[in-house]
């Protein structure tokens, strides 16, 4: 098993031209405070989830740089689905399994100098999936630019009603240059990029991919580290259904989140191969889109910020009430 660990130094250099191209970054790990987590895990239900209810009109949330606006009670849902395994000569198409709603919740925002910490919360909105996690983001300057990072995530699995709390799991040390984190363990959509994405091109030039290369190293399960490269390129004035085909377009037609704005983006890691796409918008907190070769999301409502409850005594939380 490989598990996340601290990039060292990060050195970058952009490069722009039409096939994937090899440059440098990366660092991770962790520091902070673990914010308490109220929600008790539901208990679980048949594993066919029911599409949750959607607002008629779900708010945008838009923040002026190109990151997203995260605010305390701010949610959103997510639908997933997961590739079927199948026997050696089955047929070539693809078998999906039914959706599972993930419901994320925004929990506390923290400010730190000019810095901010954000805990999210994720879980099936219906209790169906064992998995629940903790996810820490910070938002900083960088060379003169706001970045966000996923910096570490606390990853659990309810079994016969328990919880264990597991160590965290550092993805970006907070104040190094963001590099993507790519989400291969469990069934939980948080694959993410290194935002900011880089300046775009002009509309109407021709199509353009910009490719970053970041250095990550990870930490495996005896205690030794490993080097793995990820790749991120950007796919500028490419259209939506030349990226990901003409049914994702007309689901975001249908939503209203069509846009000329629309960063297309693809994470590749050199060790395996793996890839993962996704599709972002500049007025909306996750991936409108995101497809690996196991699981497809998209998202699928939206909620406005609401206050936050208060803990309740007694019940089981994914998440430390304080302290690491």
């Amino acid at each position: 098993m490989v598990v996340w660990s601290q990039p060292a130094s990060a050195s970058k250099k952009t490069s722009r031209h039409s096939k994937q191209t090899d440059d440098s970054e990366g660092s991770d790990s962790e520091s902070g405070d673990d914010e308490g987590d109220s929600d008790a895990p539901a208990k679980k239900t048949k594993p066919t989830a029911a599409a949750p209810k959607q607002a008629p009109h779900a708010p945008v949330v838009s923040s002026g740089s190109g990151l997203p606006d995260w605010r305390e009670g701010t949610g959103w849902t997510v639908k997933s689905v997961y590739r079927k395994l199948r026997s050696p000569g089955e047929a070539a198409e693809p078998e999906w399994s039914e959706p599972t709603y993930w419901s994320f919740q925004v929990k506390k925002v923290k400010a730190q100098g000019p810095a901010r910490q954000f805990y999210l919360q994720v879980r099936s909105t219906d209790g169906s999936r064992a998995a629940l996690a903790s996810l820490y983001f910070a938002r900083y300057p960088v060379g003169g630019v706001d970045g966000l990072s996923l910096t570490r995530g606390r990853f659990y699995t309810l079994a016969s009603g328990q919880l264990k709390p597991p160590p965290p799991r550092p993805f970006v040390a907070p104040g190094e240059p963001p590099h993507p984190v790519i989400a291969d363990e469990g069934p939980i959509p948080y694959d993410f990029p290194a935002l900011p994405f880089q300046a775009r091109a002009p509309s109407g030039t021709k199509e353009t991919e910009l490719a970053r290369t970041f250095a990550v190293i990870e930490k495996l399960e005896n205690g030794k580290t490993a080097g793995r490269d990820v790749t991120q390129v950007e796919h500028q004035n490419a259209t939506v259904e030349s990226f990901a085909g003409n049914e994702l377009s007309e689901y975001l037609k249908s939503k209203g989140w069509a846009a000329p704005d629309l960063s297309l983006v693809e994470m590749r890691r050199k060790s395996d191969n793996l890839a993962v796409k996704q599709i972002w918008s500049p007025r909306l907190p996750w991936f409108l889109y995101s497809e690996s070769p196991t699981m497809r999301s998209w998202l699928w409502d939206l909620e406005a910020p609401k206050p936050v409850p208060a803990p309740s005594s007694g019940a089981p939380s994914p998440a430390p009430s304080s302290g690491e």
